[in-house]
C-alpha cells in the first residue's frame, strides 16, 4: 500500500472552496475544513504568511506520490509564495489504526493483500 501524508493548508476563508477543488483535481480524498481565527501574535502571523483575517484550515490525506503535484498546484493557483496568502505543509502518516479508517481517509478501497 502506498504511503500517505497529512497535508495541512491554511488560507483565507475566501480561498477555502477554491483550495478544496484544486486538491480534488489531483487527489480526490476526504478533506476536513475548520474555520476560525488564530491566536498567534501579529509578528508570528506575518512570519508565517498567514495574515490577520479569518482563516480556513484544510486537512487532507494525500498519497505520497502526489504530494509534489498538489503542492505545486496550490502554490501556483493560490500564490502561496506571496506574503499573507497562506501556508501549506505535510506530515508523514506512519500508521492508521485499521483498514476502515484508511479507506475512509483515502476515499478508496484497500484490498486485503495491501494491508500491512
Amino acid at each position: 500500500m502506498e504511503k500517505h501524508k497529512l497535508m495541512i493548508l491554511i488560507v483565507s476563508d475566501e480561498d477555502e472552496k477554491k483550495a478544496g477543488k484544486l486538491i480534488n483535481k489531483i487527489s480526490p480524498s476526504m478533506q476536513f475544513v475548520h474555520m476560525g481565527k488564530g491566536t498567534a501574535e501579529i509578528a508570528a502571523l506575518d512570519e508565517l504568511g498567514a495574515g490577520r483575517a479569518s482563516k480556513a484550515v484544510i486537512f487532507s490525506v494525500i498519497p505520497e506520490s502526489l504530494v509534489t503535484k498538489v503542492l505545486d498546484l496550490l502554490n501556483k493557483r493560490l500564490y502561496l509564495d506571496e506574503p499573507n496568502s497562506g501556508i501549506v505543509f505535510t506530515i508523514d502518516l506512519t500508521a492508521v489504526s485499521g483498514l476502515g479508517a484508511l479507506q475512509y481517509l483515502t476515499g478508496r478501497e484497500v484490498k486485503q493483500n495491501e494491508k500491512n
